[in-house]
């Protein structure tokens, strides 16, 4: 296990994979407090309380095994808690949870409603509320920082917006400062301290690493930068203006940014072995508490969400209309990092089970997955509560939902099917109570039913002998959200008629 000096150089950089990016982590250097795990924090887990409901249909059978899929995979890779999600053409989205948030496991497992830190997924909202504006044409991405930006001594003002966004500026990475994460982290009251840039710019970041342009990379401070790019031009603080232009109007209701938004639960605890003791332990009380991390890291690495609303925000992004065709085009195009890695316009380019896929990983502490994958209009996002695993550890899990999608096929009705108008079922969706109706000649026999959609029986109403017309009200409270088939058999013909649960 890594001691906690270690710990916070390698997790809080908010850097995705060292070796990916061909980096390798600056020493950590000055002394972080023995007593960190005893520090006392008021406790936000009373504030704002948020609920998420499924969105759209998602096929019973395929959920199944979307589940079983994800519990496999905590298993496999020893982990504490996942969320997933897939958002799926046409809009449905399927989320679950596997594992557990706290030491009440029967209480509080792991579910499709915790958020979970997204770490450098943030960069997607910043990039893309900076390329709106370019779309609206108040900024050009050829415009130098100088137009935006008082004078900084290590920032080079004749850097441009794209090459922010690309990581080609030579900025250096504040992050990776070994002042960096004992000065925000050396007592409670530093823990409580809420940064803004310009403070960040003067005491962190250090000699560029290259003239702009002259090379590649990953600096969280240029995305700090355009962060205040975004209020020099719209007089808002980025945060506000990615809330009207993005997570207001999608409806991305869990996506919060503390210390500026209230704190929603439920929000899955971290897991980490800070004391180094070979046993993760719940660090939630430092991690609700941590205003310092979370206003240093900003417009590069702050925000939080469940792994539906994360799924349905790449989606979105890469696959709806948030920017025009061309400039979604230009975001995607890659400076070629490596063979298998590629980072465009505040995205990064990967690939699974062949596919080609655009999104973000992000680590801070919390690891988190996001994608979207064109050829297929999936969006995907994976997020864990399990310090030991990066965002490049969870692929693993992203190829194994994928394949479980990809390669999934219904299971169909063994029985004929016959539609006949005759039959009535309503409401239908159905919430509560719903009616059966139909109609037959008389002195004929019906036989009704009801089946799931791998064929399975949930419900025998038995034979009806009753002629002419009959009507059954059924209590459906206990029966599992889902598709239905409820089956009429009469003369020797089957009849089947779809039902859906809310």
């Amino acid at each position: 296990m890594k001691t906690l000096l270690q710990f916070f150089s390698f997790c809080l950089a908010l850097v995705l994979s060292l070796p990916i990016f061909g980096q390798s982590p600056a020493p950590f250097e000055g002394k972080v407090p023995t007593n960190i795990l005893d520090w006392e924090f008021s406790n936000p887990s009373t504030e704002q309380s948020l609920t998420v409901s499924a969105r759209g249909e998602v096929d019973p059978e395929l959920a199944a095994l979307l589940q079983y899929t994800l519990d496999s995979m905590l298993q496999e890779l020893d982990m504490i808690g996942v969320g997933a999600a897939l958002r799926l053409p046409g809009g449905d989205i399927w989320g679950g949870g596997s594992g557990y948030s706290t030491n009440d496991q029967v209480v509080d497992p792991m579910t499709e409603n915790h958020r979970v830190a997204i770490g450098s997924v943030s960069k997607t909202f910043t990039a893309a509320c900076i390329l709106s504006l370019y779309d609206e044409g108040l900024l050009d991405l050829e415009d130098s920082l100088h137009q935006y930006l008082p004078t900084y001594e290590n920032i080079d003002s004749t850097a441009t917006i794209r090459q922010l966004l690309q990581h080609t500026t030579g900025i250096y990475n504040y992050t990776n400062n070994v002042a960096f994460f004992p000065v925000i982290s050396a007592n409670p009251a530093a823990v409580d301290s809420i940064w803004a840039a310009p403070a960040i710019f003067e005491s962190f970041v250090l000699a560029p690493d290259f003239a702009p342009g002259e090379g590649w990379n990953y600096s969280n401070t240029g995305f700090v930068i355009l962060g205040e790019i975004i209020k020099t031009i719209t007089g808002n603080e980025y945060y506000d203006e990615i809330r009207i232009r993005f997570i207001e109007p999608l409806g991305l209701e869990t996506v919060f940014h503390p210390p500026f938004d209230t704190w929603q639960q439920p929000t899955a605890h971290l897991w980490a072995d800070f004391d180094n003791d070979g046993i993760l332990e719940d660090n939630n009380d430092l991690f609700e508490n941590f205003n310092s991390l979370y206003s240093t890291a900003g417009a590069a690495g702050s925000y939080f969400g469940t792994p539906s609303d994360m799924a349905e925000w790449i989606y979105q992004l890469y696959g709806g209309d948030i920017l025009t065709p061309s400039t979604v085009a230009e975001m995607k195009q890659p400076m070629p990092i490596s063979p298998l890695f590629g980072y465009g316009l505040g995205t990064m380019r990967r690939s699974f089970l062949g596919k080609t896929a655009y999104g973000h990983g992000g680590d801070i502490f919390y690891a988190a997955g996001i994608y979207y994958i064109p050829s297929e209009d999936v969006g995907i996002a994976v997020q864990t509560n399990n310090e030991p695993t990066a965002s490049f550890d969870l692929d693993p899990i992203i190829r194994a939902l994928l394949d479980a999608y990809f390669n999934f096929e219904p299971t169909t009705p063994t029985f004929t099917v016959y539609e006949q108008p005759t039959f009535i079922v309503s409401p239908n969706p159905v919430h509560s109570e719903v009616r059966i109706e139909y109609e037959a000649p008389k002195n004929t026999a019906i036989y009704i039913s009801v089946f799931n959609t791998v064929g399975q029986e949930v419900k025998d109403f038995g034979l009806i002998e009753k002629p002419d017309s009959h009507m059954i009200n059924w209590e459906t409270d206990d029966l599992p959200s889902g598709s239905y088939f409820v089956r009429f058999e009469v003369g020797g013909e089957v009849y089947l008629k779809k039902l859906v649960k809310m």
